[in-house]
């Protein structure tokens, strides 16, 4: 009788396998550990540079032939995002000078619509590119501005009807000039993104007409060609 049972032999498993199936897990773990510490250090997690929106206000202090004008100036203005410590910007300021209501003689009160009073105002609005060097990053930020732009000398009129309703507008003098300038200041921290600044500035250029708004038939002044700026007022952003 034949005996057709085979012996049964425990084998060790292919060492070779193993080890090459270790290596390639290994390979995976260092490709995803990897992977996972550029994400933190180079991608959404990573500190990028920000703009920053000013709004300030403050006195700008204007020269006449008989004394300076000082009036209450208002800016805003906008910085890019950059690494540089030099950030580039624009801003965009705005002061009245002068207010003159003029009643209108021999108003109809009967119509309605008569336009009692006109209002003259003497604005002075400016626009600006700047270039601004800020080279700390702490809680207390010093910084210098060079700044180039554009400043007019605006005489608009506003009528307004016996019930109180505007029902007109225009401008009646624009007399624009170059102008730059510079002004030196600081940033200090308030909150993650939130500065106090506190800013004082020069500026010059071409001479603009100063009109007296009580009598507009006479010839109209010079300003002089430096105004002064000191300004307080809010930053958000980097």
């Amino acid at each position: 009788m034949v005996n057709n049972i085979k012996p049964f032999t425990m084998r060790n498993p292919n060492t070779s396998l193993l080890r090459n199936s270790a290596r390639f897990t290994a390979l995976l773990a260092a490709l995803f550990t990897l992977g996972s510490a550029h994400a933190q250090c180079c991608g959404r997690q990573a500190a990028r540079p920000g703009g920053a929106f000013e709004l300030s206000g403050g006195n700008v202090a204007v020269g006449l032939p008989d004394g300076s004008l000082n009036r209450l100036h208002l800016d805003m203005a906008w910085f890019g995002a950059t690494r540089s410590p030099f950030k580039k910007g624009i801003r965009i300021g705005l002061a009245s000078l002068g207010t003159s209501n003029m009643p209108v003689e021999d108003v109809d009160l009967s119509t309605p619509d008569a336009v009692d009073e006109h209002i003259y105002r003497l604005l002075l609005p400016e626009l600006s590119g700047v270039l601004r060097f800020d080279p700390l990053r702490g809680g207390f930020r010093p910084f210098l501005e060079g700044e180039l732009g554009i400043a007019a000398a605006v005489v608009d009129q506003r009528s307004f009807d016996v019930t109180g309703e505007r029902t007109g507008y225009r401008i009646n003098d624009l007399d624009p000039t170059v102008r730059m300038g510079w002004s030196a200041g600081t940033r200090v921290r308030l909150g993650r993104a939130a500065f106090l600044v506190l800013r004082y500035g020069e500026q010059q250029g071409g001479v603009l007409p100063y009109h007296d708004l009580h009598s507009l038939d006479t010839e109209a002044g010079d300003m002089g060609e430096r105004r002064r700026q000191a300004t307080i007022g809010f930053s958000f952003g980097r």
